[in-house]
């Protein structure tokens, strides 16, 4: 149930959205690539929904660079952890927070 909820998520933040939708979205994206499985659930789920949002990857990261700075990069820290993609972008978002804060 979780990998296919990724994926419906990854397909609403493909279009425009309301800004309350948009964080409700990344809020539940973010539970789903953060999580593992627990009992009667298969052992890799957590790891099928990182893997489904690995490949929505750019999608995730314009809703970062646009809108949601903090939430996507947390979403990218699980999702791409050592890739020097995940290290690239996680150190531009991480500016975009740092210019938004101030």
């Amino acid at each position: 149930m979780a990998v296919p909820a990724v994926e419906v998520i990854l397909a609403a933040l493909a279009v425009p959205l309301s800004g309350f939708a948009r964080v409700e979205l990344l809020d539940a994206l973010a539970v789903l690539v953060s999580g593992d499985s627990s009992a009667g659930e298969p052992a890799d789920l957590g790891e099928q929904c990182r893997l489904k949002a690995r490949n929505g990857l750019w999608t995730i990261l314009q809703v970062g660079y646009e809108h949601e700075v903090e939430t996507v990069a947390d979403i990218l820290w699980a999702v791409d952890p050592d890739q020097p993609r995940g290290s690239y972008h996680t150190m531009g978002l991480g500016k975009r927070v740092k210019r938004k804060r101030r």
